[in-house]
């Protein structure tokens, strides 16, 4: 009797910490149906506020704007500070951003709602991912990159199937009741998450003032091999970025002829992809012992694929769906700059070179806006009375030449997998 209730306690012990993870992956998920959605009410948004597609680039990116420079502070403060309070204070922003951005009619509060979603948003991943090197053995650290962005990517398929629903109906209503639940997550986080230990304070202090953390910073940045991984990272999230999370749905009622709702569910393929991807390409990786591989067959499948899904116009609704799911899982390679990140930095930088590789990724969103602008050229040129499918495909050609660009950057940089794990 005595030695089942040791070994329940021993079980209980092990699975404590997966269960903080996933708690704090919750708001991730979280902020991935925020980042998406308006993706899913393009048509909302642009009706209520009178937009055209460069304005509505504009707000959708808007997440990015701020998302992509608060990285590095981001960094700094996790490795600072630990992960407790700072995705605390995430969740309070995201709710918060939520709130402004559905409850006014003007487009310049919306806008700052959104920037403010990205600024809580901002936290998140790397706040796991700071949460699992302090508290899960370092052999599952690639492992917990690839779940948590796998919960992400259920976010995205979470956002798009429910907000479809509230197209025609109050969506507001949704978002509103989504902010309240954001919040109740951060509570629940900052209630069980584990703060930074005697240890690793005692290691903080040793680094000195913030100023000498931010001098060693900028000796991390000139590190080739960071830089590569995060150039990789920036370009395999652009499938995501430009394609699923933004006009991806748009693209394909059009080339399909199907109704919006209909595109939208295969649509989410994509996230479907992305979500097996994350826990297929990292165990992968950890079997064959390398990043690049992966990275290089990645890149290269997702560069055939894009090629195939915007420009061959023999492509039925039926094709449509397993070649998402595959493009998905191709483009998740994208998560292992995140190890890679990890391998090449000491210790006491890990969260900030995590949060460096974060920052140029989500650099990828700011390309929204030259997308909504490409669109908005060739839409004047055609003068059609809505925009086309050449519209769509003449703009894509920015998803080739990114997963192009990160083929050749994976062929010329260097294994990182270390020789102990």
């Amino acid at each position: 009797m005595i030695n089942q209730q040791i070994r329940a306690q021993s079980f209980l012990a092990q699975m404590a910490p997966w269960g903080i993870i996933f708690v704090a992956a919750l708001i991730y998920c979280a902020d991935v149906l925020l980042r998406v959605s308006p993706g899913v009410l393009s048509n909302q948004l642009i009706s209520h506020y009178n937009l055209n597609s460069t304005s509505f680039g504009n707000l959708s990116a808007a997440y990015f704007y701020i998302y992509a420079p608060m990285q590095l502070p981001v960094g700094l403060l996790m490795d600072r500070y630990g992960p407790r309070n700072l995705l605390f204070f995430s969740a309070l922003m995201c709710a918060l951003g939520t709130v402004l951005f559905v409850i006014t009619p003007l487009y310049q509060v919306a806008l700052a709602g959104r920037l403010l979603i990205g600024f809580g948003s901002a936290f998140a991943f790397v706040g796991i991912l700071k949460l699992a090197s302090m508290i899960l053995p370092a052999n599952r650290f690639a492992f917990v990159s690839g779940s948590a962005m796998a919960l992400g990517m259920i976010g995205g398929l979470i956002g798009d199937q429910v907000l479809k629903h509230f197209i025609t109906g109050n969506w507001q209503s949704f978002m509103l009741n989504m902010a309240c639940a954001i919040a109740v997550i951060g509570l629940i986080i900052f209630a069980i998450s584990p703060n930074l230990s005697d240890a690793a304070r005692a290691e903080s202090s040793k680094k000195g003032s913030m100023k000498t953390m931010i001098k060693d910073m900028f000796k991390l940045m000139k590190s080739g091999q960071l830089w590569s991984a995060a150039l990789i990272a920036c370009l395999m999230y652009t499938p995501l970025t430009l394609f699923a999370e933004y006009l991806g749905k748009s693209f394909l009622a059009a080339s399909l002829s199907v109704p919006f709702e209909r595109a939208t569910n295969i649509n989410d393929m994509m996230f479907i992809g992305w979500a097996l991807g994350g826990l297929i390409v990292t165990s992968f990786s950890d079997s064959i012992r390398s990043r690049r591989v992966p990275i290089m067959i990645g890149s290269f499948v997702s560069f055939i694929l894009s090629l195939f899904i915007l420009y061959n116009s023999h492509v039925s609704e039926a094709m449509m769906y397993p070649l998402l799911i595959v493009f998905g899982i191709a483009n998740s390679v994208q998560v292992l700059a995140f190890p890679i990140a990890k391998e090449i930095t000491k210790t006491g930088l890990q969260a900030t070179a995590m949060c460096f590789i974060n920052m140029i990724c989500m650099l990828s969103g700011n390309i929204q806006v030259l997308l909504g602008y490409l669109l908005d050229f060739c839409h004047s040129m055609s003068g059609g009375s809505s925009l086309s499918v050449s519209d769509y495909q003449t703009a894509y050609i920015i998803l080739p030449i990114c997963m192009l660009l990160s083929m050749l950057i994976a062929y010329n940089m260097k294994e990182t997998f270390p020789e102990d794990h």
